[in-house]
């Protein structure tokens, strides 16, 4: 008992630490770092200091590109202030340590990436990140006013009636996650349409790498595991109609 009301209390802040580590990850990686002078002055060379514009390639960030980049660094803010607000935090205080942690933790994230011989700083990916979060404490604050315990109320139906749906939710979840990391998203026209161009119709023909028989074998048993839960959700769902 005493575990499940620390599990409740402390869950969103479990959630807030794995999306860290998730920007961590995404943000460092292929994690080829160098520490040689003359790399260092390279990424420099091509680091972007002019906020909403990009030297590095001459032309100013597109509004679809800059809102792209503030949807995925909400859930920082959404999940720290929920967090916060469990341990009975003020909503002034909520807010000032989600900014102020949010700038600090981008800004360190753009300083690694000096060292990075792939990776570009960029003081713009700070200011977006730092008003996404608090956007996200915005939506946060919304949430647990007004839907937070009508949510829970409905999982919690959810979860006695058809537990197996309810767990197809969020293994949905889950897979979307995997499939769209490193998050390395854009709305801009261009992208979208160079993604839609290079999208590939022809069955079992790559016009790049093709993918290994352990990376097919993983994706086909991620789907079936899909398609399981989700016929034993209707199934169930069915039989209780009747």
């Amino acid at each position: 008992m005493k575990f499940n009301c620390w599990l409740k209390k402390n869950l969103p802040l479990i959630g807030w630490l794995v999306f860290v580590i998730y920007v961590i990850y995404g943000t460092l990686i292929p994690f080829d770092f160098s520490l040689q002078l003359e790399d260092i002055a390279q990424s420099i060379t091509r680091a972007n200091f002019i906020p909403f514009y990009n030297e590095y390639e001459g032309r100013r960030f597109s509004i679809p590109d800059v809102v792209s980049n503030l949807l995925l660094f909400l859930p920082y803010g959404f999940l720290l202030y929920w967090g916060l607000q469990n341990r009975g935090m003020g909503i002034a205080k909520c807010k000032l340590i989600c900014i102020s942690s949010a700038f600090l933790f981008s800004s360190i994230l753009e300083f690694l990436q000096v060292f990075s011989i792939l990776r570009r700083s960029s003081v713009t990916d700070i200011i977006n990140n730092t008003i996404s979060t608090w956007i996200g404490c915005i939506l946060s604050n919304i949430f647990l006013t007004s839907f937070k315990d009508r949510m829970f109320n409905q999982l919690n139906t959810l979860r006695q009636k058809n537990p197996l749906l309810l767990f197809l939710i969020l293994y949905s979840l889950l897979i979307l996650l995997v499939f769209m990391f490193p998050f390395d998203i854009s709305i801009d026209v261009d992208d979208i349409k160079r993604g839609i161009k290079e999208i590939n119709l022809t069955p079992f023909y790559y016009t790049q790498n093709s993918p290994s028989i352990i990376d097919m074998g993983i994706n086909i048993f991620i789907f079936i595991i899909f398609g399981f839960l989700g016929y034993a959700s209707f199934r169930i769902y069915h039989s209780r109609l009747l």
